[in-house]
């Protein structure tokens, strides 16, 4: 195969981890015709293509006649070198689906104008493709104000916007008030304060000064903290902030009278998975009610509890009925509403009527159905922040439904690779180029 294709042994090797289907391929020249046409449709050496597809495996996916763009079209349409063009395409092939017309966004035009990196940028890309379609001025603009609305820099909220889009779901000004009170309750700057709250969303909720200050003073208590220290780690880890002192109370006793561990030890298990730490206070039989209440498997029940401890502090009732007002809005089965609480947990969090005014906005700023609003939050959720600024600019433009084109694009590229790597886990010997695509 290295051979054929004039490529190293690595990178031959790196196309078979990638691709382990072809390891049933009676001929290499069968992979190199394949990989020859892929080539040929972005512009670039065969040697450069089989890397491309070693690293990032669902590339191999996307027929070559879907692909829309070279890499000097992406780098071109995107404000990209021809490197960082590349680097995108390794991150999020679908974007050579993407046709030129519409690429409005121009990475370079929003980080000069913005300040914001380069690569923070590319990640949000990476996440949310259908951006692309977003002309440059909307979204610098838009990173702008938002950002002076809730006083930090642009690039703190391209960070929110990758990481939890969804909390912009809430209230501005229940956000603010949260970034106030975390800001002072941890000694941290606004940009810290809005990781923190990205990562635990629920602290924008019944959590007042008082609270926050009794939950660090319990944090001290329980690992045998100086009051900085808590504060420190309560804002490496938020996880550690949003339970009552009991529940962490207990999760130290029991991680320690089962593992033996010391404080420290416990401190360390605390740091590196604090949801998981804090989860073995639920009883088996208590997370079987949860599984019961909420008509999920349980270790679906386990993600979701892991990734916001916070929703220990709710009944199995209350988050059923949150996940059945999302599921109503987004018109899915439960199940799937679930499934979007685990990807954006911000949804879980926020309640339900905030995401439902906030999905009523979006329709009558854009003249859209309330389905077609629910849907730009489940699929494209980062579009919230262009869409508090920008929705007159967007009404009657059509930006809206290209978001969405590119966007599905992603999403069928992303399902096809799923249904593949399924069909591979029996793979059959083929020796025609036709069943290998098959």
């Amino acid at each position: 195969m290295a051979s054929e294709l004039g490529v190293s042994m690595e990178a031959a090797l790196d196309l078979y981890g990638s691709q382990p289907g072809i390891w049933a391929v009676n001929h290499p020249s069968i992979i190199k015709d394949r990989l020859d046409v892929l080539a040929t449709k972005l512009g670039l050496p065969l040697p450069d293509v089989v890397g491309l597809v070693g690293r990032q495996a669902l590339l191999w996916v996307v027929p070559p006649i879907h692909v829309a763009s070279t890499v000097g079209d992406i780098a071109a349409g995107l404000g990209l070198t021809p490197a960082e063009a590349m680097e995108l395409i390794a991150r999020v092939p679908p974007v050579v689906t993407v046709e030129k017309r519409l690429m409005r966004l121009s990475v370079q035009g929003v980080c000069s104008t913005t300040g914001v990196p380069v690569p923070a940028l590319l990640e949000l890309l990476s996440r949310n493709l259908g951006l692309v379609a977003v002309p440059t001025e909307l979204m610098a603009a838009s990173l702008e104000r938002l950002a002076a609305d809730v006083a930090c820099r642009p690039e703190d909220v391209v960070a929110l916007m990758t990481k939890q889009p969804t909390l912009l779901c809430a209230q501005y000004g229940t956000i603010q008030a949260a970034l106030e009170l975390v800001e002072l309750g941890l000694g941290v700057d606004r940009s810290a304060a809005l990781a923190v709250l990205a990562s635990q969303p629920l602290l924008m909720y019944d959590t007042t000064a008082d609270t926050m200050a009794s939950r660090l003073e319990a944090l001290g208590a329980a690992f045998g903290l100086a009051p900085d220290a808590a504060r420190q780690l309560a804002a490496s880890q938020p996880a550690l902030l949003v339970v009552a002192p009991a529940t962490l109370r207990s999760a130290v006793s029991l991680v320690g009278a089962s593992t033996g561990s010391t404080l420290a030890e416990c401190l360390e298990l605390a740091r590196s998975d604090p949801g998981a730490f804090i989860m073995v206070t639920l009883q088996d039989s208590l997370l079987e009610a949860w599984s019961a209440r909420l008509e999920l498997p349980p270790e679906a029940v386990s993600a979701m509890l892991v990734a916001q401890p916070a929703l220990l502090e709710l009944t199995p009732t209350t988050v059923k009925a949150r996940l059945e007002s999302l599921a109503a809005l987004f018109g899915v089965p439960l199940g799937i509403a679930a499934q979007l609480a685990l990807k954006h947990t911000a949804l879980a969090a926020v309640p339900p009527n905030a995401t439902i005014t906030r999905a009523k906005n979006i329709s009558m700023a854009l003249r859209i159905s309330m389905q077609g609003a629910a849907n730009i939050i489940a699929k494209e959720p980062a579009m919230l922040a262009v869409l508090a600024y920008g929705a007159a600019e967007l009404r009657g433009s059509g930006v809206a439904d290209d978001v969405g084109e590119v966007g599905a694009a992603y999403e069928f590229y992303t399902m096809d690779w799923l249904q593949r790597q399924l069909k591979e886990m029996q793979p059959t010997r083929v020796t025609s180029f036709a069943t290998l695509d098959s």
